[in-house]
C-alpha cells in the first residue's frame, strides 16, 4: 500500500472513529513551501531554491501550473535530484471558469487531467482548488451544484489516489468561505477524500461571520489537510494592506501562536504551507529601503546584504521555517 493509499484509508477510519481526517505523518505536521515565492523562475529552479533553504516538501503554486500542464519534465527531474516531495498542487480555476455550472468538467477536463497526471508522476497527495470567482454568487443558490461538482472531482481524484481539497475563499462572493458552508459542502458531497485547505489570511480577510482561522479549526479541523500560512498581525498595518508579504514570525506572533496551538490540539498532521509571494517581498524591500533613505540612513550595506547569497527568498524561508519549528507542532522532516 502506498503512502497516499494509507492516507485515504486513514481518512476512512477517522470518519468511523472520530479521529483526524487527514493523511499526514503520525502525530506531527510538516513544513511545505509554495513555489509562489519563486513565481518568476522556472518551476525546476524554484524547487531547487526551496531545497537549498532546507525545505524538502513543496506545493506547486498557481503561477507554475502552466508548466506542469505541459508535462513538467524538468520539474520532475528537479524533484528527483533534490529529493523533494510534492505534497499539493494548487490548481486554482481556469480563467473565465465557474464551478457553479453543471458543465464545468466537460469544459475543463483536459486541463485537470494534465494536472492529475503530473500528480501521479510525482506522488502528490492533494489537489487544491478555489471553487468560484463570481462576485455575485450566493451560497444557498449554488450549493447543490457545487456539492455535485465536488463529488465528481473527489471521485476523479480518488482514481489517482489523491485527496481533493477546497480552499476557503476571501472575496465578497467567493464560495465557500465560512465553516458553516464547508460543513454543508462536506455533508452534501459525501466523499471521504474531500477535504479543506485553510488559508489563514483568507479567513482573516473574508469578513464572513464566525470565519476566523480559529473558527475553521474548531468547526472543520478534522477535515483540514493543508494550511496556507502568512503573518496576520503587525502593529502598524491592516491585514488587507499586507498582500502576501506577511512572513511568519515577523509580526507580533501572538495570533499565529494561538492558531498553531489550536491545530496541535486537533492532532493536525498535514502541511503548514508557507505561501509567500515574490512580488510583494520585493515591494516591501523597496518600501523599507526608500524609508531609510529618506531618514538619512546609508542603505548600501543593507542592499548588499539582502542581494547577497543566500538570496532574500532563501533567508525568508529559513526564518519562517525556524519560527514554525519552535511551535512544537512540526516534525523535522516530511
Amino acid at each position: 500500500m502506498t503512502s497516499r493509499e494509507r492516507g485515504l484509508e486513514k481518512m476512512k477510519r477517522a470518519k468511523a472513529g472520530g479521529g483526524p481526517a487527514h493523511g499526514g505523518a503520525p502525530n506531527k505536521a510538516f513544513i511545505s513551501s509554495s513555489t509562489n515565492i519563486y513565481k518568476n523562475a522556472p518551476l525546476a529552479e524554484a524547487i531547487g531554491n526551496i531545497a537549498r533553504a532546507g525545505i524538502d516538501c513543496v506545493e506547486i503554486g498557481i503561477p507554475h501550473v502552466p508548466e506542469i500542464e505541459r508535462g513538467g519534465a524538468e520539474a520532475l527531474a528537479a524533484l528527483a535530484k533534490t529529493g523533494t516531495t510534492v505534497y499539493s498542487i494548487h490548481a486554482g480555476l481556469p480563467e473565465h471558469s465557474d464551478f457553479t455550472k453543471a458543465n464545468f468538467f466537460k469544459n475543463h477536463h483536459e486541463f485537470y487531467s494534465a494536472l492529475f497526471d503530473f500528480g501521479r508522476k510525482c506522488n502528490a497527495r492533494v489537489m487544491v482548488v478555489h471553487l468560484n470567482r463570481d462576485e455575485l454568487s450566493e451560497w444557498d443558490k449554488h450549493k447543490r451544484q457545487i456539492a455535485l461538482n465536488c463529488r465528481q472531482f473527489a471521485d476523479w481524484a480518488a482514481s489517482y489516489k489523491m485527496i481533493f481539497s477546497v480552499e476557503n475563499a476571501w472575496s465578497r462572493g467567493g464560495l465557500p468561505k465560512s465553516p458553516r458552508q464547508f460543513k454543508e459542502l462536506l455533508g452534501m458531497a459525501g466523499r471521504e477524500n474531500l477535504a479543506v485547505t485553510l488559508d489563514i489570511k483568507h479567513a482573516a480577510m473574508s469578513g464572513a461571520p464566525a470565519s476566523r482561522p480559529e473558527d475553521f479549526i474548531r468547526e472543520v479541523g478534522r477535515h483540514i489537510v493543508n494550511c496556507h500560512f502568512t503573518e496576520l498581525e503587525y502593529p502598524e498595518f491592516e491585514i488587507i494592506e499586507l498582500g502576501d508579504w506577511g512572513i511568519p514570525g515577523t509580526g507580533t506572533g501572538t495570533r499565529l501562536t494561538k492558531i498553531l496551538e489550536s491545530l496541535k490540539k486537533t492532532g493536525y498532521q498535514g502541511a503548514i504551507t508557507l505561501e509567500l509571494n515574490e512580488y510583494f517581498l520585493r515591494k516591501v524591500l523597496e518600501i523599507v529601503v526608500n524609508v531609510l533613505k529618506r531618514t538619512g540612513v546609508d542603505v548600501k550595506g543593507i542592499e548588499k546584504t539582502l542581494c547577497s547569497r543566500p538570496s532574500l527568498e532563501e533567508k525568508i524561508l529559513r526564518y519562517a521555517s525556524d519560527f514554525l519549528a519552535r511551535s512544537g507542532l512540526l516534525q523535522t522532516k516530511q
